[in-house]
């Protein structure tokens, strides 16, 4: 299921833009999601419905590169939410970050 071949270690940044009427544990949820996607399966759109969290949606990327604020850059997700308050609009940042073979470009 997962690919780890790949030279190094990967790890990164991720900023998220949200609505503050979803709690932290969804906001939580579907940040790992958006990374998981990222890194792991290099998906450019995935559903999502939990039970427990009470929510449901859609996150997806057009490989857009940008800036959320501040200094890093990074891939650009986008998420449509139905919870029971309603609907909602995420935008998520992901900065992958490596550290590869003592390379100045990473080797990922």
């Amino acid at each position: 299921m997962f690919d780890l071949n790949y030279k190094g270690m990967k790890w990164g940044f991720y900023s998220l833009k949200t609505d503050s009427r979803l709690t932290p544990e969804q906001r939580l949820d579907i940040s790992y999601r958006a990374i998981s996607m990222h890194h792991i399966t290099g998906e450019t759109s995935r559903s999502f419905a939990d039970t427990e969290l009470e929510y449901e949606g859609r996150i997806t990327t057009g490989g857009e590169f940008g800036s959320l604020g501040g200094g890093l850059w990074g891939q650009i997700y986008d998420a449509e939410v139905d919870a029971k308050f309603g609907k909602a609009k995420i935008r998520f940042m992901i900065s992958e970050q490596t550290m590869g073979s003592r390379t100045s470009v990473s080797n990922n």
